[in-house]
């Protein structure tokens, strides 16, 4: 996801790397802690709970019940997580982290000169198309009405410091983007 405002500063404002930087941190630290808290990057409705066989499984932390040929019943947990740590066995809504890896993935891959690009590791690319597909509409990528509002907001206090920096004698400066 590109954070572009696809504004030409060159000449009229420039924004330093560190700017950059913090935006695209306060991007990525914005859709982690709104998907721990079962609030995704979309504006449309979400499914808000687990599969009932899926539920269990996360509560019991990935352990399936498996009976051998002897009649012996024993949990083991899904082939696919052995070896792999769950972080959240929460199932009362959808939080994308039993393992954190998704989440945890999202980071800084570029610095533009006139913005940022943050994504999320390649290996995680099926959890989130899987979630994002019609029905369950659970989206990690780009942002909500929200949180765009809000990013809005820090640009433009960047862009109203600046104009008062370079021009001397302006004391009160509104933007609207």
């Amino acid at each position: 996801m590109n954070i572009n405002f696809g504004i030409n500063f060159d000449g009229l404002l420039r924004f330093k790397r560190e700017f950059w930087v913090l935006i695209g941190e306060w991007v990525s630290n914005t859709i982690r802690a709104d998907a721990r808290k079962g609030i995704y990057q979309t504006d449309e409705p979400v499914k808000t709970t687990y599969s009932p066989q899926y539920a269990k499984l996360k509560a019991n932390g990935m352990q399936e019940q498996t009976t051998n040929a002897k009649g012996k019943t024993k949990s083991e947990k899904v082939k696919s997580l052995k070896g792999v740590s769950i972080v959240s066995r929460n199932t009362s809504f959808v939080d994308m982290t039993l393992t954190g890896d998704t989440l945890n993935s999202l980071e800084i891959s570029a610095i533009l000169p006139n913005g940022v690009q943050v994504a999320y590791k390649p290996r995680n690319i099926w959890k989130i198309v899987g979630n994002q597909r019609p029905g369950l509409n659970r989206r990690i990528v780009g942002l909500n009405k929200k949180n765009r509002e809000a990013l809005i907001k820090i640009v433009e206090n960047q862009v109203s410091q600046a104009i008062k920096k370079d021009f001397v004698g302006k004391t009160t400066i509104n933007i609207n983007l």
